[in-house]
């Protein structure tokens, strides 16, 4: 099977190449092409990250996939209100425990208590902050605790 990389075109013209270069090596395999039958043929469980994520379009598609989000950067402070919401959803529905979302959507409880029960690292998933050659260090930091030494390839 030939792997496909996705790369990211906004990174590239963001950060310099030798930045993205070292990006370039976290960046994994997520679907590979069968050469004989032209098909998309998916690894379990694979994961991914969501930089430059907006509102999380992008990872709800892999989400229901089954790919398996580990972080989501976003400079935009309401997209990532969006990304932690959606994750909590999606927390709750693996549980089989969606009343409190649907008590969320009906205004019955605030953002704060959606938020309240909710695992930290799960909610600290969500970064918000803007990807320069400043700020990159420190955000790959930040997905390296989440990922908690373990590495994704």
């Amino acid at each position: 099977m030939t792997p496909i990389i996705f790369r990211c075109r906004r990174l590239q013209l963001c950060l310099p190449k030798l930045t993205f270069d070292w990006l370039g090596t976290r960046f994994y395999d997520l679907v590979s092409l069968s050469k004989d039958k032209g098909q998309l043929i998916m690894a379990k469980s694979v994961r991914f990250l969501d930089l430059f994520a907006g509102a999380g379009g992008l990872s709800e598609g892999f989400i229901q996939a089954g790919f398996k989000p580990v972080a989501h950067v976003e400079i935009d402070t309401a997209a990532c209100f969006t990304l932690k919401t959606r994750a909590v959803y999606h927390w709750l529905k693996k549980s089989n425990n969606l009343d409190k979302y649907e008590a969320y959507l009906s205004q019955k409880i605030t953002r704060e208590d959606l938020y309240g029960n909710t695992p930290k690292p799960l909610l600290n998933s969500i970064i918000n902050q803007e990807i320069s050659p400043q700020t990159i260090a420190g955000i790959f930091k930040q997905i390296d605790a989440i990922l908690g030494g373990v590495k994704l390839d």
